[in-house]
């Protein structure tokens, strides 16, 4: 190729001071997600009455620190999880073993189904250790949803101040998770 490219300023640095090349940033974002179809009740949801990840289910993406901080949470707000991984079935079927019995797993979900259960959602939640820009992230910050994410660089360079950092821990991501329960925001 003639150029090189990525989505992240913070990418584009790591790889710059590592490689020594010259990497063009183009940033992108998300549309703006108001009003669609009425799929998440099929699930069994009510509106705003339930937390989101979505993401694969690869370890990088921290969902055994989200299902950690999940199954120590007193709440019967369910957790819907949305990704999968065919790659590494053995790794998921961990994550079912460690899900308590009110995290849901539905596979990997596209268009109206997926746009209708991110937006009628209470709360985005991603513990990701590595990222570049997310696209899930930029999706519920289109769909006005409260996110609680790892503050990681990658993710304060997406969220700016529109979005609840915790440290990377399973105990700071419950006491974020138990603040805004406690206090809801919504955007």
């Amino acid at each position: 190729s003639d150029t090189t490219i990525c989505d992240s300023q913070t990418v584009r640095t790591f790889f710059e001071k590592r490689y020594g090349a010259k990497i063009h940033y183009i940033p992108y974002g998300a549309k703006h997600i108001e009003s669609v179809s009425d799929v998440y009740k099929t699930f069994g949801l009510e509106h705003r009455n339930y937390f989101i990840f979505v993401g694969r289910l690869v370890p990088e993406k921290g969902v055994e620190c989200l299902l950690e901080a999940y199954n120590m949470l007193s709440t019967d707000l369910p957790l819907v999880i949305v990704g999968d991984n065919e790659d590494d079935p053995e790794y998921v079927a961990s994550l079912h073993r460690h899900a308590g019995n009110n995290v849901r797993f539905f596979g990997y979900r596209y268009g109206d189904e997926y746009e209708s259960l991110l937006l009628h959602s209470c709360l985005y939640i991603t513990a990701s250790k590595l990222e570049g820009t997310s696209p899930s992230l930029l999706a519920a910050m289109g769909a006005h949803v409260c996110c609680l994410v790892n503050s990681i660089p990658e993710n304060r360079e997406t969220g700016g101040d529109s979005v609840v950092y915790f440290n990377g821990t399973s105990q700071d991501l419950l006491a974020k998770l138990e603040l805004l329960i406690e206090h809801p925001r919504n955007h």
